[in-house]
């Protein structure tokens, strides 16, 4: 299996799927292929990095720039696959924009990725389930009385 390659294929499937319907719309997708043995991940994103935490530094995998079911000029472009070499301890991050793009704060302002960023890089050494419960709490402190905007959906896995 190759990771761009599946998105690819969904992409193609897409467009001729949205054309008939007339939509216009498009998804953001990060998919990862794990190699244990290898030690090394796969990934293809539309419009969705991966952020990949080593040693207490995080580092953002970026995705190509195209989302799935669209064209660019008309044209139907292939995704990017990259290879990153792993390493025992580091914890790989998944995620849908609706965390960052939260609205909340004294500034009834969006969360971002910075932020979003600084608190995995934060939270990273703590336990997986203890990170869910962080990541809750301070979705939830953040957000207070705001409404919640979209979906979330945090996704990490130790190495």
């Amino acid at each position: 299996l190759i990771a761009s390659a599946i998105l690819d294929r969904l992409n193609q499937d897409l467009i001729r799927d949205f054309q008939k319907v007339k939509n216009q719309n498009g998804m953001d997708i990060a998919l990862c292929i794990v190699d244990r043995e290898k030690m090394h991940l796969q990934y293809a994103g539309a419009c969705s990095p991966i952020y990949i935490l080593r040693e207490g530094s995080l580092i953002q995998v970026k995705p190509d720039r195209i989302a799935i079911g669209t064209t660019v000029a008309g044209k139907i472009r292939n995704y990017t696959n990259q290879e990153i070499p792993l390493n025992t301890g580091d914890t790989v991050y998944m995620f849908s924009d609706g965390f960052a793009d939260q609205i909340g704060g004294e500034l009834e302002d969006k969360f971002m990725y910075n932020r979003f960023r600084a608190l995995l890089t934060e939270i990273g050494c703590e336990s997986m389930e203890n990170q869910a419960a962080l990541l809750e709490r301070h979705f939830t402190e953040w957000k207070g009385n705001c409404e919640q905007l979209d979906d979330i959906l945090i996704i990490g896995f130790k190495i």
